[in-house]
């Protein structure tokens, strides 16, 4: 397979039938048509590789991917498919002005976790989430990225943007069905002018595919 030109973890090719592979930490998201799913397995056993069991997302049956979950709603000519974080949710917590224990997903207890510790702990859970399915939270967590000496206010800031989060567990992306005639890739980039402490500029940019109706996908 070849690697895509930005993401070494997203991966497609034509041979051996159509396929798209991402892949996040332990897991493998697939897109592919019979001859190329079927030509993964055959490698994949020849190879004697320890694999989970392959699941096909339906109405019926959504899948987990590296903590997300994903959804297929509506007919097959008439489809939406979401993609929510609500796992990785539930670990968010607000960060307290004091030393305080937190426990990971893992259920180990860490001791004293000071409030730049919890800080730092706390926006990196939020920007990952926000990184997968909530666009809308980028730009709070990119700025707190920037801080790296937390005072009050900065912690108030993070705290606002990390409730949000919790009080919206539940929402993400979805994806749309587009017209297949009329696709456009677009892409959007923006700078704020030294809006960084240290006067640099933050750049953000995203990518989707849109068609004639107006209808938008998120890429990237």
């Amino acid at each position: 397979m070849a690697q895509s030109t930005y993401n070494p973890c997203l991966l497609y090719t034509s041979i051996n039938g159509f396929g798209v592979v991402g892949l996040q930490t332990d897991d493998t998201l697939l897109l592919a048509d019979p001859e190329f799913a079927h030509a993964e397995e055959t490698e994949l056993q020849k190879a004697k590789f320890l694999a989970k069991d392959r699941e096909q997302l339906t109405v019926q049956h959504p899948i987990k991917f590296n903590g997300g979950q994903i959804t297929l709603t509506g007919t097959v000519t008439d489809c939406t498919i979401s993609l929510t974080q609500e796992r990785q949710a539930q670990s968010l917590k607000l960060v307290a002005n004091h030393a305080i224990d937190l426990t990971s997903s893992r259920g180990e207890i860490r001791k004293g976790v000071t409030p730049t510790d919890q800080y730092v702990a706390q926006r990196a859970r939020g920007a990952y989430i926000a990184t997968v399915c909530q666009p809308e939270a980028a730009f709070d967590l990119s700025s707190a990225a920037q801080v790296t000496d937390p005072k009050k206010e900065d912690i108030n800031l993070l705290n606002k943007r990390i409730q949000w989060q919790i009080d919206n567990s539940t929402r993400g992306l979805t994806f749309v069905p587009l017209n297949m005639e009329s696709l456009s890739l677009v892409i959007f980039t923006d700078a704020s002018f030294a809006n960084n402490k240290d006067y640099s500029l933050q750049i953000g940019y995203i990518i989707v595919l849109t068609d004639c109706n107006q209808d938008a996908n998120i890429l990237h």
